[in-house]
């Protein structure tokens, strides 16, 4: 009876040690393949972030500043505004309040040697809006003419005037259709906080409205204010690179 007691402990409690291992080993070696894994999606991504990162260098490499506001500058920027509508004559009467942010693309035109500069520019604008206990949205784009005045020490007041397109659910009554027209135009000051980059402030008065292409052409008009941040910079002439010449790239050839 003894020796069938040791017997069955000595068997049974190696065999649960040999499971108990066995379960171990397999979730050692499971762990084991899912960090791998990991490592290997870790080094990818690292492996394309330093590629961008590679390209984007390249990029800056090719641009460098001859001061802003020189004709054949570009300028990029990012705003965010908030927009309130004001009731007169044939505008709607719903109350509307807009939150928008406009990212914008722009070319110094023409550069004058009293210090003013013409530059066109194209803002995309998307917005959240409320309409009375109502959520609307809207996105459009619209080509903007700016005029910018000469620094006065960190600052650059600027006109702009432009009208774009704008597709909304917008929905008050008597406004008519859903894709509309937006000109606007407004004042506002750039302030230099660092080499051609520059914080803006402006007010615009914005207008939508259809146009008269649907039956109903009722208007809302609104004083936007907006806040963001732009920098300049143009590119390097090629020519300024004479070590950089196609015969000098083994990867360039003639047909």
């Amino acid at each position: 009876m003894i020796f069938e007691v040791l017997y069955c402990f000595l068997f049974y409690g190696s065999a649960t040690v040999y499971h108990i291992t066995g379960c171990e080993l397999l979730a050692w070696i499971e762990n084991l393949g899912r960090e791998m894994r990991e490592k290997k999606a870790t080094r990818k991504r690292n492996l394309l972030f330093c590629f961008f990162l590679s390209l984007f260098i390249l990029w800056a490499s090719w641009v460098y500043a001859e001061g802003p506001f020189q004709k054949g500058a570009t300028e990029w920027g990012l705003s965010v505004g908030f927009g309130d509508n004001f009731h007169i004559g044939r505008n709607v009467k719903e109350d509307i309040q807009f939150y928008f942010f406009t990212p914008s693309w722009g070319k110094v035109l023409k550069k004058w040697d009293r210090g003013g500069s013409l530059e066109f520019t194209t803002e995309g604008f998307v917005t959240y809006a409320r309409q009375e206990s109502k959520d609307r949205y809207g996105v459009g784009i619209t080509p903007l003419i700016a005029y910018n005045f000469k620094t006065l020490g960190k600052a650059v007041l600027f006109l702009e005037l432009g009208a774009g397109i704008l597709f909304t659910n917008l929905d008050p009554k008597n406004f008519g259709s859903d894709f509309d027209f937006t000109p606007q135009g407004g004042i506002g000051v750039r302030y230099e906080i660092g080499p051609r980059r520059f914080l803006k402030l402006s007010y615009r008065f914005h207008h939508i409205s259809n146009a008269g292409i649907d039956k109903y052409n009722r208007s809302i008009d609104s004083h936007f204010l907006l806040i963001g941040f732009s920098f300049f910079s143009i590119a390097k002439n090629r020519s300024s690179f004479p070590h950089m010449r196609r015969a000098s790239m083994p990867f360039c050839f003639d047909p």
